[in-house]
């Protein structure tokens, strides 16, 4: 009789994952299958069985790049852009599950966008991300349809609840 060994998991811990099924082929052979699909793991060990999407439109490179890791490291697949034009194309090919978006922005600004990724999807989920906003930006970027609306800087664990919240379930 073969031991079934557990596998490595994708946390990369040496934790079990999934035990393997040994089946006997006709000729005496045995392979290897799973019952279940892998877990997957966060790098922080949280579990999240589809990747959903997050196209993040932000002017300020660093910005993007911060918020890219953030997402990447809450298990998110993070698009990311530098202008509004390009972040509604990116928008119209993959389908993010929601949107980040600066309010300013060269070329078109924030709510132009907002208001074009409303048209496009009137389901959209969108927060505007900005440090520039005051009461007033808040108001009309929440009655063009924003989910929510986060000032710069934001705080890591309201920033990632917030985006949580947004996602559709």
């Amino acid at each position: 009789m073969q031991k079934a060994h557990f596998a490595k998991s994708a946390r990369n811990d040496g934790g079990p994952q999934c035990p393997p099924v040994i089946a006997s082929g006709a000729a005496g052979a045995t392979k290897q299958s799973r019952r279940f699909p892998p877990l997957q793991f966060t790098p922080h060990g949280r579990i999240f069985s589809t990747m959903s999407k997050v196209l993040v439109i932000d002017d300020d490179e660093m910005v993007l790049a911060l918020v890219q890791k953030i997402l990447t490291m809450e298990g998110f697949e993070a698009l990311t852009t530098a202008d509004g034009p390009q972040g509604l194309t990116i928008y119209k090919e993959r389908k993010p599950d929601m949107v980040l978006l600066d309010l300013a922005l060269p070329g078109m600004n924030g709510l132009e966008v907002l208001r074009k990724i409303r048209q496009l999807d009137p389901e959209a989920r969108v927060i505007v991300v900005t440090g520039s906003g005051s009461n007033e930006s808040a108001e009309v970027a929440l009655r063009y349809g924003a989910f929510d609306f986060v000032r710069k800087p934001v705080d890591y664990a309201d920033f990632v609840r917030r985006i949580k919240a947004a996602l559709p379930t």
